[in-house]
């Protein structure tokens, strides 16, 4: 009963560990248009990205953290 599912998507730029996604689309409309940005780390087959995310006019300000482990 508390499953929800949320998505979005748009351009990004990445240079060295600077990740910065510009969010196009979304699920929850009050996220499109804005900006994000994050670190990147590679450590062997996992990806860890890392960053804040921020919307002052909607209240948001929190930490979002993202791992992603390549199977073999």
């Amino acid at each position: 009963s508390t499953a929800a599912y949320s998505s979005g998507g748009g351009k990004y730029t990445l240079v060295g560990n600077d990740y910065t996604e510009h969010l196009e689309y979304c699920t929850d409309r009050a996220w499109e248009g804005h900006d994000f940005s994050f670190k990147v780390e590679i450590d062997g087959d996992t990806l860890v990205q890392s960053g804040v995310e921020k919307i002052e006019k909607q209240g948001i300000n929190r930490i979002n953290i993202e791992k992603y482990i390549r199977l073999k």
